[in-house]
């Protein structure tokens, strides 16, 4: 596969919530595990997942990130420059840290020290912050975006929580990543009808 020579064009609505914010008993729940390190929504459509992380980021005192994945980020060059951009939009301002440009040409062999890069950034920065991964179920069962996020979840600075939320699905890989955060004292919340 040819490396990118530019930023896919993605609308900027990707990196924002949908919607109207609501008062949701999700969104209480999601409060409370506020310093989770690790958050998981699943359920079936119109569950109240985006509603829930929504209200969640909005009612939070750290800054946020939200990234509303796509099947083109089950490609995990593309899945990088995304997070990057969600970064680089985040709320109140950008991550100091996000920076989609060094995701660019990226070689398979290179996403990983890529990721790591991106980590160590983050934690430099000193800002603790919410990364949103909305519609996780998007991203293809083999894609080794699964991976990626397992590593996100392994390794992301202290203070700073990633919340996926999936319509019920999270691949078993992914499920033994984020397991791996649990069992070594992270601290994960999970919220939702139809949990795996």
């Amino acid at each position: 596969m040819p490396a990118v020579a530019t930023p896919p064009a993605a609308p900027r609505t990707k990196f924002s919530p949908p919607g109207m914010l609501l008062s949701t008993a999700k969104a209480h729940t999601l409060l409370r595990s506020a310093r989770a390190r690790v958050i998981v929504l699943s359920g079936v459509p119109g569950s109240g997942r985006t509603t829930a992380l929504q209200t969640f980021v909005a009612g939070g005192q750290r800054p946020w990130a939200w990234c509303t994945l796509d099947p083109t980020d089950s490609e995990p060059a593309r899945f990088l420059i995304d997070v990057c951009r969600a970064l680089e939009y985040a709320r109140p301002g950008p991550v100091p840290a996000a920076q989609s440009d060094k995701m660019l040409g990226l070689a398979p062999g290179q996403i990983e020290a890529a990721l790591a890069a991106l980590i160590d950034d983050l934690a430099a920065a000193q800002t603790p912050l919410v990364l949103v991964l909305d519609n996780y179920e998007r991203i293809f069962p083999t894609s080794l975006v699964h991976d990626l996020v397992g590593l996100l979840a392994d390794y992301l600075p202290t203070g700073c929580t990633l919340a996926l939320s999936s319509r019920g699905y999270v691949p078993p890989r992914a499920r033994r990543a984020l397991g791996r955060a649990r069992r070594a004292g992270a601290g994960a919340g999970r919220s939702g009808a139809g949990e795996r």
